[in-house]
């Protein structure tokens, strides 16, 4: 009876622990497309500036990108913070997995 409880939270644990992982790569590939696209908008926007090339485009389109650029890093925070706190909690749930099995077998 009891081991039978040990299984079944073993492998609740197992899911729990694959799905956070499965999350965690994600939330990778996400983040590495967001830092993409902000540094792209940060280099973009380098041309308008003055002595550049395109500074004459300033006034009509070039004040659009540093705003861009801002919106895109506080999208990057964000998911910075959203990685940071998936991969917490699957760290978490690797060591309950270690703790359960240690207990398991004692």
């Amino acid at each position: 009876m009891f081991n039978a409880e040990y299984e079944e939270s073993e492998q609740d644990t197992r899911d729990a622990l694959a799905f956070m992982t499965n999350d965690f790569v994600i939330q990778k590939k996400r983040t590495l497309v967001v830092t993409v696209v902000f540094m792209a908008s940060c280099v973009i926007a380098s041309p308008f500036m003055a002595n550049q090339p395109l500074n004459r485009y300033w006034n009509s389109f070039g004040k659009f990108l540093p705003l861009i650029s801002i919106a895109l890093f506080v999208v990057l925070t964000l998911q910075l913070l959203r990685l940071h706190f998936v991969w917490q909690e699957r760290r978490k749930a690797q060591h309950d997995l270690k703790d359960l099995l240690i207990r398991r077998k004692a």
